[in-house]
């Protein structure tokens, strides 16, 4: 956006902070997660607004940042993450930025890119090390802990670039899946899994289709039905079978 409007306070807009068209057209892509907003911040070191010098500043700036940028994740749904802003923490810079990090940590908004790392001896914004190029700001990096405490952190190990530690390549493990036995219900409360003897050890008979199965067990429909020999049932009260299908026989027994 141009640094300076001609409708007021509300147009009076930074490099890289007015995203006003999105009200009458979004962005769409072919993968919409791919999608991410960057608006740049900066105090009056970088540009001197009018609204920097307004009697109520900084409390009118919030209305002003949710004109600016701040409806984007509630009208697109998409991220938003803040690619510059900084400056020195000194007169109204320093109530801007602690400002915006209030503002910031009160709409959820809290992923950035602070600039800048380097000193910036004489310039508009100052770094996040002295001008040394070793000593920490650390008014500057109090500032940002308090608007994330606990940063993402890159490195790299060979071609793979790492998110806090782990690869971003990696791909978890896919959930073992385990199946347990039957168990009981209220509505089928001896239900279990028949074991057929011909597969046991030992066992060379061959059962034809249609004879009893083994194992099986007592059911609310069936209330007598036992292992082999088949003992009798309500509707069936003399049904046996045979002792020739005991285990060890040799002998094949016809459907």
């Amino acid at each position: 956006g141009a640094p300076k409007g001609q409708d007021g306070n509300f147009a009076d807009y930074g490099w890289g902070g007015n995203f006003q068209p999105v009200n009458c057209a979004q962005v769409t892509l072919s993968n919409q997660q791919k999608l991410v907003y960057s608006p740049h911040v900066y105090g009056p070191s970088v540009y001197d607004h009018t609204y920097f010098s307004a009697s109520n500043f900084p409390a009118n700036m919030p209305a002003i940042w949710d004109s600016h940028y701040g409806f984007l994740p509630g009208l697109t749904g998409q991220g938003i993450i803040f690619g510059e802003w900084g400056g020195p923490l000194v007169g109204r810079d320093a109530t801007l930025q602690d400002a915006l990090v209030t503002y910031w940590v009160s709409k959820g908004m809290t992923s950035n890119f602070y600039w800048a790392l380097n000193p910036n001896p004489g310039g508009d914004t100052d770094g996040i090390l002295g001008d040394d190029w070793t000593s920490p700001n650390a008014p500057k990096l109090d500032l940002l802990n308090t608007l994330v405490a606990n940063p993402t952190t890159f490195s790299e190990s060979g071609s793979t670039v790492c998110i806090n530690g782990k690869a971003s390549s990696a791909t978890p493990a896919p959930p073992t899946v385990v199946t347990p036995p039957s168990q009981p219900t209220a509505s089928n409360p001896a239900v279990t899994t028949p074991v057929d003897p011909s597969q046991q050890p030992g066992s060379d008979e061959q059962l034809a289709p249609g004879v009893g199965t083994p194992s099986s067990q007592p059911t609310a429909s069936n209330t007598a039905a036992t292992t082999s020999p088949s003992q009798s049932t309500a509707s069936n009260p003399a049904a046996t079978t045979p002792a020739d299908q005991q285990a060890g026989s040799d002998k094949q027994l016809a459907p």
